[in-house]
């Protein structure tokens, strides 16, 4: 699919609540922006990310960089601050990462993993390692979507990670573990062949 239409509409919303943080910093405290964020923009960058998530880098890199902007924003930073370590400190998953989350979060509850007896899990291929195969792809395009993206994240996972079967706890790692890695070793995973 076809995603600039959709993200075009994020990035010119994301602009607008650049304006709107800029202004309301200076009377509002430091809690309430982080609520204002989480409701209006984490709100809006989460719809539907597991499916328009996996485009391309230069769909996703303008929408990367005003989330960036805001962060510096909210933080009060110089617009040339390390964006990495705001993100880390204000425990907010960068796009990519956010996209890798709710990835993780869906194919967890899909796999079987929240209820055994769950009607629509996934018939997983589970090798001796505990590894998922990776379903084959013929398109470039195909490699970053769910399906194969959420194979290769799971298996991306540490061991002690990949046998949680707890939901809140595997969610609560799964945040710690992508909050540790910088922007690179995310893309990396999916460019890695597994």
């Amino acid at each position: 699919m076809y995603w600039f239409p959709h993200t075009d509409s994020i990035r010119k919303y994301l602009n607008y609540c650049v304006r709107c943080i800029y202004y309301l910093r200076k009377v509002c405290l430091d809690q309430i922006l982080i609520n204002f964020y989480y409701a209006i923009v984490q709100s809006k960058l989460q719809y539907g990310i597991i499916c328009w998530g996996g485009a391309t880098a230069n769909k996703v890199v303008p929408i990367l960089k005003l989330q960036k902007r805001i962060i510096r924003i909210l933080c009060k930073k110089h617009r040339l601050h390390a964006s990495f370590d705001l993100f880390k400190k204000l425990s907010i998953l960068p796009v990519k990462h956010l996209y890798c989350y709710k990835v993780l979060k869906l194919f967890f509850i899909r796999s079987g993993y929240l209820n055994s007896r769950s009607s629509n899990t996934y018939s997983l291929r589970v090798n001796s390692q505990n590894f998922v195969v990776v379903p084959g792809f013929r398109t470039c395009a195909y490699e970053n979507f769910y399906l194969v993206a959420s194979c290769r994240l799971f298996n991306s996972l540490p061991d002690s990670v990949r046998n949680i079967r707890l939901h809140k706890v595997f969610l609560k790692t799964i945040k710690i573990w992508l909050l540790n890695k910088n922007y690179d070793e995310v893309e990396d995973i999916f460019t890695t062949v597994t």
